[in-house]
């Protein structure tokens, strides 16, 4: 609300955060629209496609994009995404968006200007996968984590989008709008989001472990004491379990994206592997919340007269 008191770095953040808001409000608008005259029995308006794409590629894709442009910095060590880029693509992707709404609803205009701004679309984000790949590759940190790993399958999925939308527009095949949908929801967001829990969630429990410290009068020795007990936070959640989750969720992915293609054996096992996977990542998450409460109740029983916990 007030760009004058906006520190540095926020506006690469904020951006592409404001105009996936408005991406949200247009496709809840459209759904709530369809569904009412769904519901009421009246001519139900074709905003299925501007409903699908805003959802996606307004609000999902420019919520991802938005949040790495600070995230892998922090979290995977890498440098920082180019000015040029982090300026004009959060601009760029909803003007498209704008643009294929209105050629999509206006009729007798060639079908070439919508799919040249579909490709202009998909040109942006697969820009934006590339360079968060050779961002990743380039990193500081020498072994990949769970969460590299993550990110690594998000942008895969996300280039192996452009194929999926030649063979969508071009290729006649009824099926591959399910699959190109599947990708996106299961392969780049799913992906993105399972990854970046594995970093967000014990950061803000190692974060708040310190927190509950007070040190009366800055001991440094009683400062110590707390030190030893409290996790580093790559203890959290073992990397080893990441791992194993992250292939379950591999196979997800691949199950889902050939279920939708019409493969049976792959949409009887989608289910199932997408629950191994989900009780996975759940496992994971509450191991890392048990040591945080062990944590704490460690902190509470050391025989201190000088620190408490808040």
């Amino acid at each position: 609300r007030h760009r004058r008191q906006v520190y540095k770095g926020a506006r690469e953040i904020l951006v592409p955060v404001r105009g996936a808001l408005i991406a949200l409000a247009c496709t809840v608008l459209m759904g709530l629209t369809m569904a009412l005259s769904l519901g009421l029995g009246l001519p139900l308006p074709d905003w299925l496609g501007p409903h699908v794409l805003w959802g996606l590629t307004g609000w999902g894709g420019l919520l991802l994009m938005g949040m790495s442009f600070q995230l892998l910095p922090i979290f995977q060590v890498t440098e920082i995404y180019p000015k040029p880029l982090t300026r004009w693509l959060p601009l760029l992707i909803p003007g498209l968006l704008l643009a294929w709404t209105m050629l999509n609803a206006s009729t007798g205009l060639p079908r070439l200007m919508r799919e040249t701004v579909e490709l202009l679309l998909v040109c942006a984000y697969a820009l934006w996968a590339c360079v968060t790949l050779h961002l990743l590759w380039t990193r500081k940190r020498p072994a990949p984590e769970a969460t590299t790993l993550f990110w690594f399958t998000g942008m895969l999925s996300l280039l192996a989008c452009a194929p999926l939308w030649i063979w969508m527009t071009h290729g006649h095949a009824p099926r591959a709008g399910m699959v190109l949908g599947a990708v996106i929801i299961v392969g780049v967001l799913g992906s993105v989001v399972n990854g970046m829990l594995y970093k967000i969630v014990p950061f803000l429990l190692w974060k708040h472990a310190q927190d509950a410290i007070v040190v009366p009068d800055g001991d440094p020795g009683q400062a110590r004491v707390y030190l030893k007990i409290l996790p580093k936070m790559a203890a959290y959640i073992n990397e080893r379990a990441a791992r194993l989750q992250w292939i379950a969720h591999v196979a997800v992915v691949l199950c889902w994206a050939l279920a939708a293609a019409g493969w049976i054996p792959a949409a009887k096992a989608a289910g199932p592997l997408l629950i191994v996977s989900a009780a996975g990542l759940i496992w994971n998450i509450g191991c890392a919340l048990r040591l945080y409460r062990r944590t704490l109740k460690a902190m509470a029983a050391l025989p201190d007269t000088h620190a408490g916990l808040r």
